[in-house]
């Protein structure tokens, strides 16, 4: 049996793609994750908080445990996520023995795109070069990401890049009848100005000044600290322009009661929150942004627009509720879309490929 060790900063939910990777036949996988392990009867779960974000005496506490861990078992694939462990995981890796190291790459993070951080940059542009060369894969979840690593990292180390989608354990529905009037729309995102927060707060005000409101929006999603985007949530639900939902553990009910989904982000890796989206057969409307483009196409199952002109998107959905049989059209195009590239299974058959490709030694160390 193939013994792989799955490296998170995170407890995962009992959905996450990531926890049927158990389903492989011929592979023991084990995860880094600090949660009760009667959630988790199916997984073997290494007691190791390799979390998000910066604390010194915890970083090293973590580090010295995974060490430990590492010294104390052999495994025949690491694999590495988030952008703390994907940068450096790879040399953690070899220092202990380990030679057969995946990483993934969720999404390039904020210091990778956004001009404040170009002074760090080249720091992290090392860092990543060193851990590509020492991968026997490097996993990307948009095709965005994929052409940035091919213009920076040597030739020989671009093979290595493989796209692959992650996977929603459900089978995709279908509506059985275009929407009526008022349309629901919804919102699934972190209320933070990265995920395009003001404008979709814009668009509710754009579209409901009216006394027949031809939409009703629900915004679902945890404040990130930000006290005026807060105060004008509340203002618009005190009003009743929306309903905000500050936290679910389960989405569906408020996917599959939907007519619309509204994403306003900025920039993604590859957006859980779209593809159950997809999965419950709902349009999307959303900015043409990396990430986004991977589970909207345009005019096939929703509407892409220029990130951060949403005056074109609240003149699109404008026409919506005089076009209803068109976003029925749209939406059987997202259930199609959803079986066609993010399945369960077709995760785990690409995941299966690139185990075992890794194991055959088909890249140079």
């Amino acid at each position: 049996m193939t013994k792989v060790l799955q490296v998170l900063n995170k407890a995962l939910p009992y959905h996450d793609y990531r926890l049927a990777l158990t389903r492989i036949a011929g592979f023991n996988f084990e995860y880094t994750m600090p949660a009760n392990s009667l959630l988790y009867p199916n997984h073997v779960l290494i007691d190791i908080d390799l979390f998000g974000g910066f604390d010194v005496k915890r970083e090293i506490k973590s580090l010295l445990r995974l060490l430990s861990c590492l010294f104390a078992n052999r495994y025949d694939i690491l694999h590495w996520y988030s952008s703390k462990y994907y940068l450096v995981g790879p040399v953690i890796g070899y220092l202990t023995g380990h030679r057969f190291n995946i990483i993934t790459i969720n999404g390039l993070g904020r210091v990778f795109v956004e001009e404040k951080y170009s002074y760090v940059r080249p720091v992290f542009l090392l860092l990543l070069r060193i851990s590509s060369y020492l991968s026997k894969q490097i996993l990307v979840q948009n095709a965005d990401d994929a052409l940035y690593l091919r213009s920076i990292l040597p030739k020989r180390i671009c093979s290595r890049i493989r796209l692959v989608y992650s996977g929603l354990d459900r089978l995709p529905m279908r509506k059985l009848n275009p929407p009526l009037t008022p349309l629901k729309v919804v919102n699934v995102s972190r209320i933070e100005r990265s995920k395009g927060i003001s404008d979709f707060l814009e668009i509710v005000r754009s579209l409901n000044i009216h006394d027949n409101k031809p939409f009703k929006f629900t915004l679902i999603g945890e404040s990130s600290g930000d006290q005026i985007l807060d105060d004008q949530i509340d203002d618009l639900h005190g009003q009743g322009y929306i309903t905000y939902v500050p936290k679910t553990s389960d989405p569906f009910p408020y996917l599959e009661g939907a007519d619309i989904f509204l994403f306003t982000s900025y920039r993604e890796g590859l957006p859980r929150v779209l593809i159950e989206a997809c999965s419950c057969g709902l349009p999307i409307f959303a900015y043409n942004v990396p990430g986004v483009k991977e589970v909207v196409i345009n005019e096939v199952n929703g509407y892409l627009f220029p990130s951060g002109d949403y005056n074109s998107l609240i003149n699109k959905l404008h026409d919506m509720p005089y076009q209803l049989d068109k976003l029925y059209t749209l939406g059987i195009g997202s259930s199609d879309l959803f079986a066609e590239n993010f399945t369960i299974d077709k995760y785990l058959d690409n995941m299966r490929h690139l185990y075992n490709e890794s194991l055959e030694g088909l890249f140079d160390a």
